[in-house]
């Protein structure tokens, strides 16, 4: 009897929520961009102030960027989507989620995440430092933080070192619900080029990670916002590609977890 009860129980819990298809979260893509995401792994748009975020998906987490966009009111806005393939049966587990959530907060092991520099020709150390601080100018690591249940809510002090921005601490806030997770960074240093060019003063980058399951498996909307960034793209002469370092940063953490995500 008592295992019939469960066998109920868990029966229930897969079906309280059906989960999307991934064409439904992309409706808003062009044709373009969904054979760029699926010959790349991922697409990108630059926005206007004028144009919005035009590929938010239709989902309660859209919503919530959407409701982030507008109270920053950026001047620059860089929306990414990518999809992570999973078996069939993985992402409509109740616990996936939770193990999803789990692993981008594993930031410690985004530590040494290397990638390949094009102009140099040659691959180089993206991320050299990453841990969950303390307190906000700490060097004292913590562990990283682990969703025990879901739903639940975190606030957390990350410090990474990278090879764009130098060192710097961030805030990130993560929401995490059955139907998928909503993940912000803010940044609490400045965010500077050659240490000195300033592109984001505190709070003003966020970076809003829409981490949904849908029936292919993990979809990924990640809106880059920067409310004042420089106009230059040149500094000394060397070219600065303030867009592509973000898009670097989002696409290299998007392919660690997919490369380093295992369901238990």
């Amino acid at each position: 009897m008592k295992k019939f009860i469960l066998f109920i129980i868990m029966a229930m819990s897969f079906s309280l929520y059906a989960l999307p298809d991934f064409s439904t979260l992309a409706e808003a893509l062009d044709q373009a961009s969904l054979d760029k995401l699926e010959e790349q792994g991922d697409c990108h748009r630059e926005s206007t102030r004028e144009e919005g975020l035009l590929w938010l998906p239709d989902h309660f987490l859209g919503s919530k960027i959407d409701e982030i966009y507008r109270e920053l009111n950026p001047k620059m806005t860089v929306e990414m989507v990518m999809l992570v393939p999973m078996d069939e049966g993985i992402s409509s587990h109740p616990d996936f989620i939770r193990q999803v959530t789990n692993k981008f907060l594993n930031v410690s092991d985004q530590k040494g995440l290397r990638y390949y520099s094009s102009s140099r020709k040659k691959e180089l150390t993206l991320i050299e430092d990453s841990f969950t601080a303390r307190e906000e100018g700490s060097k004292k690591k913590t562990d990283d933080f682990e969703f025990e249940s879901v739903p639940g809510v975190t606030d957390l002090v990350i410090y990474q070192k990278d090879v764009n921005f130098g060192g710097n601490y961030f805030d990130y806030h993560c929401e995490l619900y059955d139907e998928g997770t909503l993940l912000t960074t803010t940044n609490r240093t400045n965010l500077t080029v050659m240490a000195f060019f300033t592109v984001a003063k505190p709070d003003e980058n966020i970076m809003a990670y829409a981490l949904i399951p849908c029936n292919e498996g993990l979809y990924i909307y990640t809106a880059v916002l920067v409310s004042d960034p420089p106009e230059q793209e040149r500094i000394f002469g060397i070219s600065v590609n303030i867009q592509g370092f973000f898009r670097k940063r989002v696409k290299k953490i998007v392919e660690w977890f997919s490369d380093n995500f295992v369901f238990l």
